[in-house]
């Protein structure tokens, strides 16, 4: 299937590159005027809407990336390509988590088009990487995410949901497919042992994993590793051999360090 750059941007097209994935570069119809009573975000999505769907009429058979958000993501998985190559000629073996945002998925156009484009990824190197979802809120509906890892996972051995706290109601969402989930440690450090508690619960019954990022001392390392948390990240973490004694590198298969972008 096709897939179309709905900008003229060099720079988007630099960034589209990467992937080293044939696509077609189109200059939508439509001028960018700014509407007085419409706040920001939604301007913008409301031009990346009107940019893909001037592309699409004139070619209907394809996928058109034009979104703001997933233009980023895409960008994003780019640089994730980038690194893996860098860490296979290295000869090095790495796990990199690619954020993707839950907009990019929740629309099936941009959902299509972020999928197709992991599909032409090498296959060796698109086995160390990991999409992890973000963007959700505490009033986000986790009903779709099932739908969205299914789609990933047809390409990638592992999706991770990254949260931003652990006061989601899981218990009409079912099982999420997702591989792990995370957050990332607050300001307010001393609910982070509480915080990790409910996580690890909620990993575990999703039949994941669980991981916890901006982890900033070996005192929190070895609450996480009391509360069940398997992964960490962050200014504190480096090789595993450098590590204080509260942890040991987690085993995920042949990989040899599970790394976060």
């Amino acid at each position: 299937m096709r897939l179309i750059l709905a900008s003229t941007s060099p720079r988007r097209k630099e960034l589209l590159s990467l992937l080293e994935v044939p696509f077609e570069v189109a200059d939508p119809d439509l001028v960018e005027e700014l509407a007085p009573n419409i706040d920001a975000a939604r301007q913008a999505k409301m031009f990346a809407e009107r940019k893909a769907r001037s592309c699409a009429e004139k070619a209907p058979d394809a996928l058109v990336l034009a979104a703001a958000q997933s233009k980023l993501d895409v960008a994003v998985l780019a640089w994730a390509v980038g690194a893996a190559r860098r860490l296979r000629a290295l000869g090095k073996i790495a796990l990199i988590s690619a954020p993707v945002h839950a907009e990019t998925l929740a629309w099936v156009k941009t959902r299509h088009a972020y999928v197709d484009v992991l599909s032409q990824i090498e296959p060796q190197l698109l086995s160390l990487i990991a999409p992890r979802i973000v963007g959700f809120d505490s009033g986000s509906n986790l009903g779709q995410v099932s739908q969205w890892t299914s789609a990933l996972r047809r390409h990638v051995r592992a999706v991770f949901v990254h949260l931003p706290g652990t006061n989601f109601d899981f218990s009409g969402a079912g099982n999420l497919g997702a591989t792990g989930f995370g957050l990332t440690a607050h300001a307010n450090r001393a609910t982070l042992g509480e915080e990790a508690g409910r996580l690890a619960r909620i990993a575990d019954d999703q039949n994941g994993v669980s991981y916890i990022d901006n982890v900033i001392s070996t005192a929190e390392l070895s609450i996480l590793k009391r509360k069940g948390i398997r992964f960490v990240s962050g200014p504190l973490i480096g090789l595993p051999a450098d590590l204080a004694a509260c942890l040991r590198a987690p085993a995920w298969e042949k990989a040899q360090l599970a790394a976060s972008a």
